[in-house]
């Protein structure tokens, strides 16, 4: 992380104007959910427990937080890790498979929309429900993740950058100011 702030600064000190001509930068740092690899899930499925909310999906909603809008706009919902179940007819005692997309877009609706976050985690709820709980007794659930828009409590800033990092202090994103 230091290293990138480095660089952010050479990159202020040669271009203050992109980044409002601040004096400094103001640093904020966001922890994200690790990345976990199906490979390494399958092979030890206790990795999950290293995340400590893996059993929840984000539904990324509009900017008035009443409809799903998904990370693209178009209504999909993706979950990030492999789901494992206990299974004693397996040879390790578990089976895991990927679960979703879901695809939240409520094409009934006048006009066309994304479904309500209720509507949303309700349906994923119903089409994973035979798969709960999971093998550490946790059960599928959603939280809602509205999209990071400027807004009047907190106005575009472009001497603010924004560093997503992981456990391990490492910037896991391109830095972004705003």
């Amino acid at each position: 992380m230091n290293k990138c702030k480095q660089i952010i600064d050479a990159a202020h000190a040669a271009n203050p104007a992109a980044f409002g001509n601040v004096a400094s930068i103001l640093y904020i740092t966001l922890k994200v959910r690790p990345v976990l690899l199906t490979a390494d899930i399958l092979a030890n499925p206790d990795l999950l427990l290293d995340v400590p909310d893996y059993q929840l999906i984000g539904l990324r909603t509009d900017s008035d937080n009443t409809h799903v809008v998904g990370i693209k706009g178009d209504g999909i919902v993706t979950y990030p890790y492999s789901w494992c179940v206990t299974d004693a007819a397996e040879a390790t005692g578990y089976r895991c498979q990927e679960i979703g997309p879901w695809d939240c877009y409520d094409e009934l609706a006048t006009p066309p929309t994304g479904q309500t976050f209720v509507q949303c985690c309700n349906d994923i709820k119903a089409e994973t429900g035979h798969l709960m709980p999971d093998m550490h007794g946790n059960y599928l659930d959603c939280y809602n993740s509205p999209p990071p828009l400027e807004n009047l409590e907190d106005p575009l800033d472009l001497g603010r950058v924004y560093l997503h990092i992981d456990a391990n202090n490492r910037v896991v994103h391109p830095p972004y100011n705003g």
